[in-house]
């Protein structure tokens, strides 16, 4: 499927905001950009590919409900099958819920600071655990995989991605 890069125990995933277009890159533990997922121009619904080397993997279109943040979600579409990732209402704590594909009822669970995730499966088996620091220019997340499966570890990629450019977004539109 995706072959060689995916074969690291972590990753880290730094988001580039003073590049031409935003930016999210996907480093193994060589330091070497294994995915680089890139903004798209768009006027209405802001849209990313991601890509390994030049070949598109995926891509994440956004998906809004018009009533509020927490409905909206990310549709992705790609090798790694097609699903929606958005916040679950409710929630005291950072949770995107997975709708649709193989991962349906998966779960990206942060901590109350949104510095620490847990990616599960609705099984409730750990796929990852993500970590970020307080201050960083590049708000750049570590990935520590716990599951050997490339599908598993490509749609771990796929979620903190996700969360990447949805913390991006929400920073656009509440500057601090």
């Amino acid at each position: 499927m995706l072959g060689v890069a995916l074969m690291t125990k972590s990753f880290k995933i730094a988001y580039e905001p003073f590049s031409f277009r935003s930016a999210v890159l996907i480093s193994d533990e060589n330091d070497e950009v294994a995915y680089k997922a890139q903004s798209e121009w768009s006027v209405s619904k802001p849209s990313w590919l991601l890509r390994q080397n030049r070949k598109l993997v995926a891509s994440f279109k956004w998906r809004s409900s018009g009533l509020s943040i927490a409905r909206d979600s990310w549709d992705i579409e790609g090798d790694a099958g097609n699903f929606s990732i958005g916040p679950q209402s409710f929630s005291f704590k950072r949770k995107l819920h997975v709708e649709g594909g193989a991962y349906d009822g998966a779960t990206l669970t942060g901590n109350l600071s949104g510095l620490q995730h847990i990616i599960e499966t609705s099984n409730g088996v750990e796929l990852a655990n993500v970590s970020g620091k307080i201050f960083s220019l590049r708000n750049v997340r570590n990935v520590e995989l716990n599951s050997e499966s490339e599908a598993d570890v490509f749609f771990s990629l796929l979620c903190v991605v996700a969360l990447q450019i949805t913390n991006a977004m929400e920073a656009s539109r509440h500057p601090r």
